[in-house]
């Protein structure tokens, strides 16, 4: 429909919920960006701006990443050194797989 037509539609208001619903959208009002939405926008991206490592909310984060990543290390460090002694005292393959 033409924008005439819907505004026609309008002003003679004929019962019809299609025609309500397409003069509706023609006539709603603009939207205004208020300052509060644009200091919320601003102050949300200084909030993201704010990320690092000194960051305080991220110290429990990085203290369990590092001290698993360091557990992990060390423990396929201490798997290896069993099996290298498994190996050096003659065990068998099927007898070092049943120790760990």
């Amino acid at each position: 429909m033409a924008l005439e037509d819907l505004q026609d539609a309008a002003v003679i208001g004929e019962n019809s919920a299609a025609t309500t619903e397409e003069a509706h959208i023609v006539n709603r009002p603009k939207r205004d960006i208020s300052s509060t939405e644009v200091t919320a926008a601003s102050h949300a991206e200084e909030e993201i701006k704010g990320w690092g490592f000194s960051d305080p909310r991220l110290r429990p984060f990085v203290i369990i990443s590092i001290t698993y990543l360091l557990f992990t290390v060390t423990d396929g460090a201490i798997r290896m050194i069993v099996l290298l002694h498994a190996y050096n005292k003659s065990f068998s393959a099927l007898e070092v797989a049943i120790m760990f």
